[in-house]
């Protein structure tokens, strides 16, 4: 599916039409996308409305809906822009091409990729589950289509980190 897809739905519903009357300050800050081999996915654009300091996020599985976010606690978020032009599936091979480089035989599961902004350029931050507990946690470049980082974990490295982390929240 092409990422405009996703813009134009969101831009042409009254939904949207309605909000952005009501917010004329809002901006998009932040997008996600659940991509599930074995079916179903979800599409969110998230928008900041500094007038208010609150955030919210318009689901467009199926009808357009708006949902309200935890706000940013004062932060700054940095707008992201709309305009790129990609398709998912370019994403997906990108993905498994560089699985395939690093001799990765693994199945694709599901792709979870959250679209944010950081130093004025637009990004994908993916963590993406392959078959055999597998976990790949990526960034890819979206004006260039280039993965930038790319590293395999397991679930039991995840775990390993998990623990490690709330071991030293409790010292």
């Amino acid at each position: 599916m092409n990422f405009q897809f996703y813009v134009e739905k969101l831009k042409s519903s009254q939904e949207y039409k309605k909000f952005m009357k009501e917010n004329k300050d809002a901006f998009p800050c932040s997008c996600f996308f659940l991509m599930d081999k074995a079916g179903g996915a979800k599409q969110h654009i998230d928008f900041c409305i500094p007038s208010t300091g609150k955030m919210i996020s318009f689901a467009l599985e199926n009808e357009i809906e708006i949902l309200p976010m935890d706000a940013s606690d004062g932060k700054k978020m940095p707008k992201i822009s709309l305009s790129h032009d990609f398709d998912f599936n370019d994403i997906e091979k990108l993905v498994l091409e560089r699985m395939e480089q690093e001799g990765m035989k693994n199945k694709l599961q599901k792709m979870l990729l959250s679209m944010q902004n950081l130093n004025g350029k637009d990004f994908f931050s993916g963590t993406i589950f392959v078959s055999g507990l597998g976990l790949i946690n990526m960034t890819l470049d979206i004006t260039d289509m280039n993965i930038t980082d790319f590293k395999k974990r397991s679930l039991l490295d995840m775990m390993t980190l998990f623990k490690k982390d709330k071991d030293e929240k409790k010292e």
